[in-house]
């Protein structure tokens, strides 16, 4: 070490020889430097010269150089030190020890001893513990103990790996920043965006732009979030678009649990699958990725598009799962296939609507393929001017229209007859058919009963009704023209009596367990009305994604000292 005064003399002596071309002059000793935190100190060099150039006195050192200002270390293989100008030149393998285990290193070094500001060249690696920083061009500011580059750089964090054009890194405070063709890439996403903010402690970053994030599985488009790379979870706080393979989900905010594959969604809702003839709405959603199953809540509303009517599916929850079913074979009738469908569940308030065809009921379950409806507990059912109910009620739709239907357990069949009375039919089992979203044929097996009113329709501009018809059989079979009665045929002998009209009020008109209920019948639904969300059922996320910036106004660096 050059510490020994006779040593310092010794090459003061030799200033002349050293200084090559210069006049061997007596020189200005350097300004001592009063502030001991600006103060320089140098370690080592195998060589030191002192020189002067345009009066300006400076030391050069070569090999294996050490300098010291207050906590910080320097080490390069040669220097020029502008102790008057306050400017630290450093040349090849250089490398800047900080306090809490920040090391830099480059190719060339220009440093102000005053604002302790270090201009960095060429091959820069930047180290924090796990995090490496590297690029062409990097500005430290050791005062704010932060740096920069703006040429474009790469963080490596584990098995995360950022790149952008600008880059902005706090090492003590665990905080980096990143702006223009950001990309992060991590084991299970990849992450586009413009400006980025990445804790190196808890591997969360944070988006407040446009943002893409892809995986395998699909792709994330969002404005405002965060991703924790640590424990996989998404948090997306603005209205954000999720697609995958077999479905696109839509909502205003979002959070993904990638190590349990699940997501909530929050706010409007909207799940498109598959090919899109399916739409799932809500307020409120939950999504299994490996069990495939999902269910919505909040207004929730299962939209099916026909190419000429659309099927609408309302319920205060409606869930949703992939279920294996055994179908015959295609190839031979004796043989039996398995195929994946899509089965819906539809919980408390449960309402569909089609054009022609209309119900409600406690619960529901829809085979999405099959197009085959199952309603249960206090199921009714429309089809023009004909209200159905029983205890369970099965439709099936068939080229996308409804085919056939079966009610179970005291079957009910009605329909108003302006104000003199309703038709009805009854029995144990119904089973009806339909003709272009028409009721055709209708068989009552069980216990049959009916009643209906006739009319005399020969003149058109004078109809008016004739009688009542009050019959009893085990089995009949009644078939319908523009949803109206037409023909009854009785398969066991029945019980009947015809009433003429002016009889009919004088005879009771009313088998038991009739009850119209027009007034629940579904209304054709506005599929543009909000959903809200719920608080009470999932935890939401605490904070909103706010990119947590110091005073920094990204973009607005320190100017740089000059280049020498």
């Amino acid at each position: 070490m050059y510490k020994n005064g006779l040593l310092q003399i010794f090459f003061l002596l030799m200033l002349g020889w050293h200084a090559g071309g210069l006049s061997a002059q007596p020189v200005q000793q350097p300004e001592v430097v009063k502030d001991s935190t600006k103060r320089v100190k140098i370690l080592h060099a195998s060589i030191l010269s002192y020189l002067k150039s345009q009066e300006v006195v400076f030391e050069k050192l070569v090999g294996r150089v050490e300098m010291m200002q207050d906590s910080t270390l320097f080490f390069c293989d040669s220097a020029y030190f502008f102790e008057t100008d306050h400017r630290l030149e450093a040349y090849s393998r250089v490398r800047i020890e900080m306090p809490d285990s920040v090391f830099l290193y480059g190719d060339k070094l220009t440093y102000d001893t005053e604002s302790k500001i270090s201009e960095v060249y060429k091959r820069i690696t930047l180290t924090n513990q796990d995090v490496v920083l590297t690029t062409d061009r990097m500005t430290y500011l050791r005062n704010e103990d932060y740096g920069f580059y703006r040429e474009g750089g790469k963080m490596v964090d584990g098995d995360n790996v950022l790149t952008s054009i600008h880059g902005y890194y706090y090492p003590n405070e665990d905080m980096a920043y990143f702006r223009d063709s950001v990309k992060l890439v991590s084991p299970d996403y990849v992450l586009t965006t413009d400006t980025l903010g990445y804790d190196t402690d808890t591997k969360v970053s944070y988006f407040i732009t446009q943002t893409y994030i892809t995986s395998e599985d699909g792709e994330i488009e969002t404005e405002n979030g965060n991703y924790d790379t640590e424990n996989g979870i998404v948090n997306l706080y603005s209205r954000s678009t999720v697609r995958d393979s077999s479905y696109l989900l839509i909502a205003d905010t979002l959070t993904y649990y990638d190590k349990r594959d699940l997501g909530y969604a929050r706010g409007n809702v909207m799940v498109f699958q598959d090919d899109s003839s399916l739409q799932i709405r809500g307020g409120l959603g939950q999504f299994n990725r490996k069990t495939d199953e999902s269910w919505v809540t909040r207004g929730a509303m299962a939209i099916h598009l026909f190419d000429d009517d659309t099927l609408y599916m309302m319920a205060d929850t409606l869930f949703s799962v992939k279920v294996k079913k055994i179908v015959p074979s295609t190839d031979s009738l004796a043989e039996m296939d398995t195929i994946e469908t899509r089965l819906f569940k539809a919980y408390n308030n449960v309402r569909f609507f089609m054009n022609d065809l209309q119900g409600r009921a406690d619960s529901m379950v829809y085979f999405y393929d099959d197009s085959v409806m199952y309603l249960y507990k206090d199921p009714v059912l429309w089809s023009e001017e004909n209200q159905l109910t029983g205890d369970t009620i099965i439709v099936w739709l068939k080229n996308e229209k409804a085919d056939s239907m079966w009610v179970g357990e005291e079957g009910f069949m009605a329909s108003r007859e302006d104000t003199v009375g309703y038709n009805q039919l009854k029995g144990k089992e119904i089973r009806a058919k339909f003709k272009d979203n028409e009721l055709y044929r209708m068989h009552i097996i069980g216990n049959s009963e009916s009643i209906y009113f006739a009319k005399n329709e020969d003149d058109t501009t004078n109809i008016y009704y004739e009688g009542m018809n009050k019959a009893l059989a085990q089995e009949m079979i009644i078939y319908f023209q523009e949803n109206e009665v037409k023909r009854i045929i009785f398969l066991t002998q029945p019980e009947g009596t015809y009433y003429p009209f002016f009889k009919v009020i004088f005879e009771a008109n009313e088998l038991d367990g009739l009850e119209w209920r027009i007034t629940e019948r579904p209304e054709k639904p506005s599929v543009f009305e909000s959903a809200s969300p719920s608080a009470d059922l999932v935890p939401a996320p605490e904070t909103p994604a706010l990119i947590p910036t110091r005073q920094l106004q990204i973009g607005a660096e320190p100017p740089l000292p000059e280049k020498h």
